[in-house]
């Protein structure tokens, strides 16, 4: 189990702040480093995924400059052309985890619904809402995100009014085989695992009956579930599947 590592010179407001954090997903809180290879750490004033084996922690950072300058040049991103932002802006991102596509969206005139399971990226995602809404250059776009705990698979969650598309970017196994996958999905494969009900998550979306739905793939890997997009849009090395429901 994944423990939430603080030292104890941490002053009240942050304590309230990380047990406010453990308690809404489910973290243990520990006071000695853990002996797991992974743990949640408050570093700089932000919730932070540390392990021994990477240098660099995971956090969620809306304001990185990498990330506002793609908000501006949204020119090349095939993800505003897979989703079709000039006809819909209601989106549900079932797997969301960094956010940083459903950011771009919502930066481009998208409402975005995030949903995100697994209590760790759902942590490092809520506490990088939480930073964000507090900046003024891009509090505009942090009132068009909406996060949700939990999975569109869960029984007893309430969902909010459906989208016009919903988009996945579920965690395949045939991608840890690429030498492109960069360090950091890497780092996240190892503490989530794979999708493996993917098929399940989609299946979820068709039967929603929702306009459009758009599924992430590496480049070269087969459709999901063997199901035939309606079309693609490819880039370098992925591409976005579109399922349309026409009824």
């Amino acid at each position: 189990m994944i423990h939430f590592y603080i030292d104890k010179s941490l002053d009240l407001i942050e304590s309230r702040y990380i047990e406010y954090v453990s308690h809404k997903f489910g973290i243990p809180i520990s006071y000695q480093q853990p002996e797991t290879s992974f743990f949640l750490v408050w570093e700089d004033q932000r919730v932070a995924l540390q392990s021994s084996q990477y240098k660099k922690p995971i956090v969620v950072n809306f304001e990185s400059d990498q990330l506002l300058y793609r908000t501006k040049h949204n020119q090349g991103e095939l993800i505003v052309k897979a989703i079709n932002l000039k006809k819909y802006n209601q989106i549900w991102d079932a797997t969301a985890g960094l956010g940083k596509d459903s950011f771009l969206l919502a930066s481009f005139g998208a409402e975005v619904t995030l949903f995100e399971r697994n209590p760790i990226i759902a942590a490092l995602l809520w506490d990088g809402i939480q930073r964000a809404r507090n900046n003024k250059s891009i509090v505009d776009i942090m009132q068009r995100i909406h996060f949700i705990y939990g999975s569109i698979l869960d029984d007893d969650l309430t969902l909010p009014k459906l989208p016009e598309v919903i988009y996945l970017d579920p965690m395949f196994p045939e991608r840890r085989k690429s030498a492109q996958v960069k360090k950091e999905m890497t780092f996240l494969q190892k503490v989530v695992g794979e999708d493996s009900d993917y098929g399940t998550l989609f299946a979820r979306a068709r039967a929603l009956n929702i306009p459009r739905i758009v599924v992430k793939r590496s480049k070269l890997a087969p459709a999901i579930d063997n199901i035939s997009a309606n079309f693609s849009v490819k880039g370098q090395s992925t591409r976005f599947d579109i399922y349309l429901n026409h009824h």
